[in-house]
């Protein structure tokens, strides 16, 4: 094959491969683990580093640009994408760097975790703190996450590599101590974050249910009360007690900032969500373009609607979703060891 032809067909075959990895990092970060509300670890950066080894730095950096992009639709901001293009523009530049001095390689689990240290972390709160103005709770959960997500990822390729090199040439010898690096990350944080993604969804759905029970107790305290002031029709009376009921809601529940509230509908405005005494969790209307899911989820509220037969109407009964949505968060910094 001439030396044209031979380039050209290279050329086509980088291309064609770019393109296939930049469609699996699409899919790693699809296919997520939800931590709870709008906090997920993600897979599509094992594409972008795989790439980035095999391909080089610039079709890294287009596979790490492809599997960012979904974070626009599942995050609803543009900073995730920032810092996943960024990791792997940075370490294919040590890697190249590197190569056109005649250095060793360092171990791309070890040279991502650098730029975790050095330059992802401070982006992260640049742009989670300032950008984003979460509170630094929120914010230093990301900041772990992501950089454990990010470092388990290279670590995934790391292994990946070694193995696909060892079948390769099974006589050529591997850099035992990558192994040893590698495995050892691996080992260590895939316990961390399948216990932290179990653990965050058994506690929510856990605390959601005790939750919605209480509501649902509440609502049916209320109608007794709605009835049994309807029938001596003291509209004033019953405006008092429904404030007290309140209150006394708001103590019982033992969450800061519950705020519960309940109004009734009527049957030419039913409320928004199925009258079916289930609770549901609905998120905040976007303040701005880039206004964070993470946020929306933590300004929204928890709802449920309960009949009332008498009137065809039904009760809305209604509290902060934040309370909650701290309470898991604490719990899952606490599995990560934050």
């Amino acid at each position: 094959m001439p030396i044209p032809q031979l380039s050209n067909h290279l050329y086509l075959k980088k291309i064609l491969f770019t393109v296939l990895l930049a469609v699996a990092a699409i899919a790693g970060n699809v296919l997520h683990l939800s931590l709870f509300f709008g906090v997920d670890l993600l897979f599509g950066s094992i594409a972008a580093l795989l790439a980035l080894v095999w391909l080089g730095r610039a079709s890294g950096i287009l596979v790490a640009a492809a599997g960012g992009a979904y974070t626009l639709l599942l995050w609803d901001h543009p900073y995730a994408l920032l810092i996943f293009v960024a990791e792997a523009a940075v370490v294919g530049g040590q890697r190249e760097w590197a190569r056109r001095r005649g250095r060793p390689l360092l171990p791309l689990a070890l040279a991502d975790a650098l730029y975790w240290l050095l330059i992802g972390i401070p982006l992260v709160i640049l742009c989670y703190r300032v950008g984003l103005e979460m509170n630094w709770s929120q914010t230093l959960l990301v900041v772990f996450k992501q950089s454990l997500n990010g470092i388990f990822n290279a670590a995934i390729v790391s292994l990946f590599i070694l193995f696909v090199a060892l079948v390769r040439r099974p006589q050529g010898g591997m850099r035992i101590s990558e192994l040893h690096f590698s495995s050892l990350l691996f080992a260590t944080l895939l316990p961390g974050l399948l216990i932290s993604s179990w653990n965050s969804q058994r506690y929510g759905v856990e605390i959601e249910s005790r939750l919605g029970e209480r509501l649902q107790l509440f609502a049916q305290l209320t109608l007794q009360e709605l009835d049994k002031y309807a029938a001596n029709a003291h509209p004033e009376l019953l405006d008092a007690e429904i404030k007290m009921l309140i209150q006394i809601y708001n103590s019982s529940l033992l969450l800061q900032n519950a705020d519960v509230q309940m109004y009734i509908t009527s049957a030419q405005m039913p409320p928004p969500y199925p009258i079916d005494s289930v609770m549901r969790l609905h998120q905040a209307v976007p303040k701005d373009r880039f206004d964070s899911r993470m946020e929306r989820y933590r300004e929204g509220r928890y709802n449920i609607a309960v009949p009332y037969p008498k009137t065809g109407s039904a009760l809305v009964m209604s509290v902060n979703a934040a309370p909650i949505i701290d309470r898991v968060q604490t719990e899952v910094r606490h599995t990560l060891g934050v």
